[in-house]
């Protein structure tokens, strides 16, 4: 695709059906000197589709950091169909680690390299009643050292959790005016390295939370904050992906033997495991996934 957008694939047409002009403007190559693009560097689409958030930096390490946090909102009569609503700059001051909508598409949630993760929120125009656009809301810091990356909400967008390095936060978002700290899930002596996953689970594990380090899984449920499931892979081997499949509880774990582990929230060990192949790909260039249902929308 060309720089700077971002692809819409179908995958019933099996092709490639638009795209969507994210930065908006001309690139020059000069033959004699390295140009620094603005890149995009996040991305993520509400779940309701109506909305499209994405954060797009330029740091040549000499200048300020140029960053904007742009939304798209979804319009039936653009060409695009999705059209710039508004454009927020610097909205943080350091590299963002992750971006993720609430649930019910009403929250952004953004975590940073400066040490704060940020709520947006979407309010309606004053002046035209039809009209909506995102604003700055809270802002959560744990404390000076801890850096939030990992992003995760409960699916009645009442719990937002974010990982700190080897900590698991919680922080209650039902009221979006006031955010307010609730516990902190501390990890295993066993495995105390960084998160890499946070999935919270549905139906009758709404009150459970699946984090996935690279050595180990652990599920915990949320009303007594106790662990009640825990799993992890041989000492030679790492986990390197999690995809999680909210509507039947389970999370697909790629390992580094070229190996998928399918484990299931109410399981103690995986329920299948599943070979594959790279092909020509270089080891560790499988970066993420998607979970599509076998009956389409």
């Amino acid at each position: 695709g060309e720089y700077g957008h971002l692809q819409f694939y179908s995958l019933i047409l099996q092709k490639q059906i638009n795209q969507l002009d994210v930065l908006d403007r001309n690139f020059i190559a000069s033959p004699n000197e390295k140009i620094i693009h603005v890149e995009i560097s996040n991305f993520a689409v509400s779940p309701c589709g109506q909305w499209i958030a994405t954060i797009e930096m330029r740091d040549d390490n000499v200048t300020l950091i140029e960053m904007r946090l742009k939304f798209f909102e979804f319009n039936k009569s653009a060409k695009q169909k999705y059209s710039l609503n508004i454009c927020l700059h610097l909205p943080h001051k350091s590299k963002v680690n992750d971006i993720k909508f609430s649930n019910n598409s009403q929250l952004l949630i953004t975590s940073s390299m400066d040490g704060e993760f940020k709520l947006w929120t979407l309010v309606q125009n004053s002046d035209d009643s039809k009209r909506f656009f995102w604003t700055k809301g809270q802002i959560g810091v744990l404390n000076r050292c801890a850096i939030p990356n990992v992003i995760s909400c409960s699916l009645d967008s009442s719990i937002l959790a974010i990982s700190c390095d080897a900590l698991t936060t919680l922080w209650d978002i039902s009221d979006v005016n006031a955010l307010k700290y609730r516990e902190r899930l501390l990890p295993d002596q066993a495995d105390n390295s960084s998160i890499i996953a946070l999935n919270f689970g549905s139906q009758n594990k709404s009150s459970c939370i699946l984090e996935t380090r690279n050595r180990s899984l652990r599920v915990w449920d949320l009303l007594d904050l106790s662990v009640i499931k825990q799993w992890s892979p041989s000492k030679a081997l790492k986990i390197t992906l999690s995809i999680f499949d909210s509507l039947n509880n389970r999370a697909f774990v790629y390992l580094s033997d070229k190996k998928i582990s399918i484990f299931y929230l109410d399981h103690d060990v995986p329920v299948m495991n599943i070979s594959y192949s790279t092909g020509n790909l270089k080891k560790g260039q499988i970066l993420s996934g998607l979970i599509v249902s076998q009956k389409y929308p």
